[in-house]
């Protein structure tokens, strides 16, 4: 073309059925992230993306440093009292962040309406304007969604870390934590199975590499004692 640039043929894909926008098999931004049901600009796909990019690298920190813990101080608890206390604690902050938000929400809502009040400014009622549910509140979902999602979390949540917690006393620190790296073996295939999404060469390749260096660690990296 006339500014150096080659033109690529566009592919539709699918997204989830809450995002704006979806690139690969990335979910996109969830509704309510920009002022109106737009779609991202270059420059805020990125940002969003090195976020989560910067925040992924973090939770991962935070997951090894917890192993580290748990390995150390969780002698002599059973895998289900470590999930217990895990699993409770989260439960707990998680209510104690909610119900903060929600009384800073009133309070601003309160405010918001005496100032309306004051200058006379009452806004007429949106007609046909999509109500988007705050993360600090429960969503609206059927039953059969709640089923779904609970199951999820039962899976994902809950026994998935008691495993991971069982496995952190059976076998070294090191090992435990790198057979998490093999989990691209399962996702690419349930993603083509439940979503159709193909995997892409880069997803191979980051595949081999993960599983190559668990293999080495396995074979050479643990002493046989």
């Amino acid at each position: 073309t006339a500014d150096g640039f080659t033109q690529k043929k566009k592919i539709s894909r699918r997204g989830s059925s809450n995002s704006i926008v979806s690139t690969g098999s990335e979910c996109g931004p969830p509704l309510g992230m920009y002022r109106g049901n737009k779609k991202e600009t270059h420059i805020q796909r990125l940002v969003r993306l090195r976020t989560g990019y910067v925040l992924a690298t973090v939770n991962v920190l935070l997951d090894a440093y917890g192993a580290i813990l748990i390995k150390k101080h969780g002698v002599g608890l059973s895998t289900w009292e470590i999930n217990f206390c895990r699993m409770g604690f989260a439960g707990l902050f998680m209510i104690c962040i909610s119900g903060l938000m929600r009384v800073l929400e009133r309070r601003n809502h309160s405010r918001q309406e005496s100032q309306n009040l004051m200058n006379n400014d009452i806004a007429p009622p949106a007609k046909n304007e999509r109500i988007i549910a705050k993360w600090y509140r429960l969503p609206q979902l059927s039953m059969v969604s709640w089923a779904t999602v609970s199951i999820g979390v039962f899976f994902v949540t809950f026994l998935c870390p008691a495993l991971t917690n069982y496995a952190l006393f059976e076998i070294p620190l090191a090992l435990a934590i790198s057979l998490t790296a093999t989990t691209p073996l399962y996702t690419m295939p349930l993603g083509f199975i439940m979503k159709g999404e193909i995997p892409s060469r880069k997803s191979f390749i980051g595949a081999l590499f993960s599983v190559s260096g668990v293999v080495v660690l396995c074979i050479w990296g643990i002493d046989g004692d």
